[in-house]
């Protein structure tokens, strides 16, 4: 038998083969893969978000300027309004104090004044020196006491504080009193004023006001006869003068 041919394809039969699929070969570049959407608006977005936190930081920096401008104008408003506060209360102590330095009792030595007076038996006589303070202030003194002493060692004890002075006593306003009084003989003021002697009369008022205040007057002086003090109704010639070493004083000055 003659060999069996296949005359399907008329070709002889034999296995086929599909040409191998073509291979892609490594390239020396690689290409950029093409960015996605979001990834392009990236630099976009972070660019108006820097611009965001710019205009908040100058917002912030405006408003820190304007915070320190009205701490400022604030804190030299309070140290204007402390000084007016200051300025104003000294104004006003300084006022209240001169009203009362105005209006306090003020005590001041007036004046000795004299007088005459005569003895049971009609013949002798006798000179009395009346010290005569006033008020010149426009209220009236608290718990006032006064002293006075007709010889020069005992006013010396009182201006020095060994002798205190007696009270109460009440000055009022514009007042003259008489605070105390030294009397001698007529025979002793001329026996005296022939070896030239002379007769003292000094004392202090130490007195408060009715604001709180303490003070404190001092005087003496000295009497001079200059005639015969016996004749019954005449007028004593004599004159008087400050104590050397024992000068007026009113409060500070006594210290």
């Amino acid at each position: 038998m003659g060999a069996r041919r296949n005359s399907r394809s008329g070709h002889s039969k034999g296995r086929s083969h599909k040409a191998p699929a073509q291979q892609n070969q490594p390239s020396n570049s690689v290409a950029a893969a093409p960015q996605s959407e979001p990834e392009a608006r990236q630099p976009e977005a972070q660019a108006s978000h820097n611009q965001t936190e710019n205009r908040y930081e100058r917002r912030i920096a405006n408003w820190t300027v304007v915070v320190g401008a009205f701490t400022v104008v604030l804190a030299i408003a309070t140290a204007g309004s402390g000084y007016v506060l200051w300025l104003t209360d000294h104004t006003l102590k300084d006022t209240l104090a001169a009203n009362n330095a105005y209006n306090r009792a003020f005590i001041f030595f007036k004046e000795l004044a004299n007088g005459q007076t005569v003895e049971a038996d009609q013949t002798s006589t006798n000179w009395t020196f009346i010290s005569n303070v006033e008020n010149n202030g426009n209220t009236q003194t608290k718990n006032a006491k006064v002293s006075i002493a007709c010889d020069i060692a005992v006013v010396q004890d009182i201006f020095s504080g060994k002798i205190k002075p007696d009270g109460p006593r009440v000055f009022g306003p514009k007042q003259t009193m008489g605070s105390g009084a030294c009397t001698w003989p007529s025979k002793e003021l001329d026996q005296g004023r022939k070896q030239n002697k002379v007769f003292i009369v000094g004392g202090v008022v130490e007195y408060g006001d009715i604001f709180g205040g303490k003070h404190v007057t001092r005087y003496c002086r000295q009497i001079h006869i200059l005639a015969d003090p016996n004749p019954k109704g005449g007028k004593l010639e004599h004159v008087t003068a400050l104590c050397p070493g024992l000068p007026d004083c009113a409060d500070e000055e006594c210290h």
